[in-house]
């Protein structure tokens, strides 16, 4: 069912400019099916980190994040003719943000796992993540959602 509101979300994007009660609807999905994809990546993510997890981290999620952010820029570069080739490794590349998001995660749950009320913990600091002088590295806003969220 997440993933049908997923879907349902990507489709009426294009229309909030539209139909003013779409950014309504559009909002509403977003609260809580984001919130849902972390969730459950953390339910399926081991909270122990040792060789083999440190492994599987490098070889399933950074060197492809890597190489996806590679191939990205560089096809962003020669598509759109682009005067720099931008590679930036602290702002993905376009749907990036979700594996860039996992590898943070996972690193952090172990970390989380030794608080008493670790979702409580991690939602704290998740909005504390937000809140911050330092542009969009490592921040979990992105343009879109900021400036969702700024139009309200």
């Amino acid at each position: 069912m997440r993933i049908a509101w997923l879907i349902v979300g990507h489709i009426i994007e294009p229309l909030i400019g539209r139909f003013e009660w779409v950014k309504s609807v559009y909002l509403f999905i977003y609260l809580f099916h984001m919130p849902m994809f972390a969730y459950v990546s953390g339910v399926v993510s081991s909270s122990k980190i040792d060789n083999a997890a440190v492994r599987g981290l490098v070889s399933k999620l950074i060197v492809p994040y890597i190489l996806l952010e590679i191939i990205y820029s560089l096809f962003d570069y020669f598509l759109f003719s682009r005067a720099l080739l931008n590679i930036s490794s602290l702002i993905p590349y376009w749907i990036l943000w979700y594996i860039f998001s996992l590898i943070l995660w996972r690193i952090l749950l172990p970390f989380f796992d030794q608080f008493k009320f670790p979702v409580l913990f991690a939602l704290l600091a998740g909005l504390a993540c937000g809140i911050n002088g330092y542009g969009y590295n490592l921040s979990f806003f992105f343009d879109g959602a900021l400036q969702a969220f700024s139009d309200c």
